[in-house]
């Protein structure tokens, strides 16, 4: 982070029902071990993005967040050099993690800059 002055943001406008699906998230997030009360100085306003399936993704509009993190030296491999790495492989495994994206360690000091509201 290249500043240390709290990203504070005022929570987007939402219908009563975006509320409410975002409260019901938020329970089971909470449930699940993926959130935890915070009062942290940070805060970054949530956006419900509807799925072609007509259900809810629940996002975070971390851009603001973005402008001020430094950016990583060590990018991720470009998919060709990843498959030009399996050419004469023999068995290739295939995985889908469903909510995998909540699984990504977040270090201690970091955590407060993820709040949400």
């Amino acid at each position: 982070i290249t500043s240390t002055r709290p990203i504070v943001q005022r929570p987007y406008r939402k219908t009563t029902a975006q509320e409410k699906i975002i409260a019901d998230m938020c329970e089971q997030f909470y449930h699940d071990k993926i959130i935890r009360p915070s009062q942290s100085p940070w805060s970054s306003p949530v956006v419900l993005q509807k799925k072609k399936d007509g259900t809810w993704r629940f996002c975070i509009d971390y851009r603001r967040l973005n402008e001020i993190t430094e950016k990583d030296n060590y990018p991720l491999l470009r998919i060709q050099e990843i498959f030009d790495t399996l050419g004469g492989a023999k068995y290739f495994t295939k995985l889908d993690f469903q909510g995998g994206y909540y699984q990504v360690p977040i270090d201690e000091e970091d955590k407060p800059k993820t709040a949400f509201t």
